[in-house]
């Protein structure tokens, strides 16, 4: 399998995704000559309280909420279509309206679409978390999670890889969606009593 169409999940509340993060996933689109797909969304916030009931103001909050997620959104879109074209990638956005605890499945469903999904993740980010293991359990695609602030470049080839091996059908199948980064080391064989 080639890498061909990539999945860039880009996150717009409560930390947008980092301008570093996006560089990085279009330089390793780059690398691997792929188109890559960024999806951003304006999340709808909506009060838990009754309609005729907002005693603290809720209803104020989470509007300038709604507001942050929808301008740091499209931010991010301009962002990344600004370092995707500087960089001559092949590429395309979507920022859409999405209620917050959908995001996860929108991103699983456009992820099937994809050839490999790239997850920015920092410390303590319980989103980004949540969207990393949504598309790794629901996705059926293979997940590339890295760190959103990566202390150098993200390798497009590798060489060293361990494979954890059981015989079982999720086992073969995660080897062979590593088989394009797989082919590019020599394979050492080592069992394990």
């Amino acid at each position: 399998m080639t890498i061909r169409d990539i999945l860039l999940p880009l996150t717009s509340y409560p930390t947008p995704t980092g301008t570093r993060a996006v560089t990085t996933a279009v330089a390793l689109a780059g690398d691997l000559a792929a188109h890559v797909s960024a999806m951003a969304f304006e999340l709808d916030i909506q009060s838990p309280i009754g309609l005729y009931a907002d005693p603290v103001g809720v209803r104020g909050i989470l509007a300038a909420d709604r507001k942050t997620s929808a301008a740091n959104a499209r931010a991010l879109a301009e962002t990344f279509e600004a370092l995707a074209g500087k960089a001559g990638v092949s590429h395309d956005h979507a920022v859409a309206p999405c209620p917050p605890l959908e995001v996860s499945t929108r991103l699983a469903r456009a992820a099937r679409f994809h050839d490999v999904s790239l997850v920015a993740l920092k410390d303590g980010d319980g989103v980004g978390q949540d969207i990393a293991e949504r598309l790794i359990f629901e996705s059926g695609r293979p997940v590339l999670v890295f760190p959103e602030e990566p202390k150098g470049h993200l390798p497009t080839s590798f060489e060293t890889v361990a494979v954890a091996w059981d015989l079982s059908r999720p086992a073969v199948r995660a080897v062979a969606d590593a088989m394009p980064f797989l082919q590019q080391v020599s394979i050492r064989l080592v069992s394990f009593p």
